[in-house]
């Protein structure tokens, strides 16, 4: 070998051991990679849980995230992963008690638990009960409104309902393909989000599910993709985001039947519905930006960048609706203020017709046709009556007034 190709040699290995040195230099620097894949606002705002995983750069050890943390400053209040006896690997999913006494958890290691959190006469942070002990991990728990029942979704395709006093297993079916649990404000109902829709089950005042109430909503599209499901503060409308055409598919509960879709221009993940019913924010399944919507027209309000490069693995709204909580790339999710709508906008509790009659035919073909995925017919002059039918939820009453007006003129419109 010649000196000169001798020497190359040398300057290659000497680059290539830099490359090398600068990577593990980034590794080290980078002590621990996080991940918060659940989070949830205590009821009275003043708390924020969150659960997940903590491992080091080199992925040879793991340690779960199971804290609770002041909502204002963030501020660490109790470190639940560190009791001896809880659980042992990723905490896939918190909820609170209604009355903000209690965290449930689920995780990985196949467990949930319920721990003290609020009651003045449990020690903070104590473990209270840990159940289920499954062979596969727990996807999702869920705490009823009422309080008297927990419910946990779990890898062997299972939901299980737990009597929230004892912890007892109460029952449970079999499901396919489920993302996550909703229960409706009422506690009557347990809605999952699937490939092609929405189930939702009846649930006895005994914590049993009702075989001959279970309803599917399926998503009337060319890609069903189910990514999240949530229900309106009243339990009249069920929320169901449909990754695959960028929509939100909303049904009335009470038929089962759709209402309406909004269209949007990004694929949404996971869902959440503000409480006060105006908007919706959801984690982009495309990037790592969480997005909050108009609940009325889909338009986008507000976006916000994780810090990670991955999507947001949960997004939750303050019960004032005032504040929106997401996983981010560190140990601490962030809070956002949630943005206002615009005045000029009508809110889904803006239900008057002289409002609705006093849009354009340009506005209505805005708000209806393209950004609700809704086809208006014939003359704009019957666009104002075909749009309040459909803000009224008078959906069977749409159809026959659209088939009346494709086959003949519409007298209706000079009256």
């Amino acid at each position: 070998m010649s000196i000169k190709k001798h020497v190359i040699s040398i300057l290659a290995v000497l680059i290539l051991a830099g490359y090398i040195f600068q990577f593990v230099s980034v590794l080290h620097a980078q002590s621990q990679i996080t991940e918060i894949r659940s989070l949830a606002w205590s009821p009275n705002g003043t708390q924020v849980a969150m659960g997940g995983i903590t491992e080091p750069a080199d992925f040879s050890s793991y340690a779960p995230i199971l804290s609770i943390r002041n909502a204002t400053n963030m501020s660490p209040i109790v470190n639940l992963a560190t009791v001896s006896s809880g659980q042992t690997d990723t905490i896939t999913s918190v909820s609170w008690s209604p009355d903000g006494k209690y965290l449930a958890s689920g995780s990985a290691d196949g467990t949930i638990a319920v721990w003290a959190i609020n009651d003045p006469a449990k020690t903070l942070g104590q473990l209270l009960a840990k159940f289920g002990n499954f062979d596969t991990p727990v996807y999702n728990v869920a705490w009823s409104p009422d309080g008297k029942w927990i419910a946990s979704l779990e890898a062997v395709e299972q939901i299980t309902i737990w009597d929230a006093t004892n912890y007892n297993l109460v029952d449970s079916t079999s499901i396919i393909a489920s993302a996550n649990l909703s229960w409706s404000p009422d506690s009557a109902w347990l809605a999952t989000s699937t490939d092609n829709g929405a189930l939702i089950y009846k649930i006895s005042t005994t914590g049993t599910f009702v075989p001959s109430l279970q309803y599917n909503l399926f998503l009337d599209s060319s890609y069903p993709s189910a990514s999240g499901v949530s229900w309106n503060s009243s339990g009249n409308q069920i929320a169901v985001a449909n990754s695959g055409t960028n929509q939100i598919f909303i049904f009335d509960t009470s038929t089962q039947k759709l209402n309406r879709k909004l269209s949007l221009a990004n694929a949404p993940g996971t869902l959440a519905w503000s409480p006060d019913g105006t908007k919706f924010a959801f984690a982009d399944g495309n990037s790592s930006v969480v997005r909050i919507v108009n609940a009325t027209t889909g338009s986008e309000l507000a976006n916000y960048a994780t810090g990670s490069s991955n999507a947001a693995q949960t997004v939750a709204w303050k019960a004032d609706s005032s504040k929106v909580g997401f996983s981010s790339s560190g140990e601490t999710p962030q809070i956002v203020t949630a943005p206002g709508l615009p005045t000029s906008t009508p809110t889904p509790t803006d239900t008057s017709i002289a409002t609705r009659t006093n849009l354009t035919p340009d506005d209505l073909y805005r708000m209806v046709k393209i950004e609700g995925g809704v086809n208006l017919v014939g003359d704009t002059k019957t666009w104002p009556k075909q749009a309040r039918l459909l803000a009224d939820g008078k959906i069977q009453e749409f159809e026959e007034y659209v088939k009346y007006l494709v086959n003949s003129r519409d007298t209706d419109s000079k009256s």
